[in-house]
């Protein structure tokens, strides 16, 4: 993953900005700043968890014996994903 992949498109900023003016049509600049950048925040926040999940997936390996104690871990990994909104 490059930083370039976790950067806010233009369209999505003018999307967003048309939906705000639509909602609160008084809204001024900094607010305006502020939604954009929370925006932004979100973005990177879920492409950073997206990358450790993509290396644990990668790299770990689930033992061969107990597989209750696999599939209650499964389980366990599969509730932080939709947590954290990467539930695949």
């Amino acid at each position: 993953m490059e930083a370039k992949d976790t950067v806010i498109d233009r369209f999505r900023i003018a999307k967003l900005i048309d939906q705000i003016l639509v909602d609160y049509p008084s809204a001024g600049g900094l607010y305006l700043s502020y939604k954009v950048a929370e925006e932004q925040a979100e973005i990177s926040f879920k492409a950073g968890i997206r990358e450790v999940v993509e290396w644990v997936e990668a790299n770990l390996q689930y033992p061969t014996r107990g597989e209750g104690l696999v599939l209650e871990r499964n389980m366990e990994w599969q509730a932080k994903l939709k947590e954290w909104g990467l539930d695949v």
